[in-house]
């Protein structure tokens, strides 16, 4: 889990922060942005360096932080 990179928001303060720009900065440090369920929490953007990051993340939690299922990157996303 030390070796991984992670990044996630809710996309209600991405609007506020700028879909786009969160989008830039992720692949500028080398992530890659999708849009997942996140558990209690709503559809969030989260930065991995790839999709199987986040089933390693849920596991490192013991519990479903993300449903890995749900994940989709983030321009084939119709909405955040």
């Amino acid at each position: 889990m030390s070796s991984m990179l992670f990044f996630a928001t809710p996309c209600k303060l991405a609007y506020h922060i700028g879909v786009s720009w969160i989008d830039r900065r992720l692949r500028a440090i080398g992530l890659r942005p999708y849009k997942c369920r996140q558990m209690n929490w709503g559809e969030s953007i989260v930065g991995v360096r790839s999709l199987n990051a986040v089933e390693a993340i849920n596991d490192y939690f013991h519990f479903n932080l993300f449903e890995a299922q749900s994940c989709k990157p983030l321009e084939a996303a119709e909405e955040c």
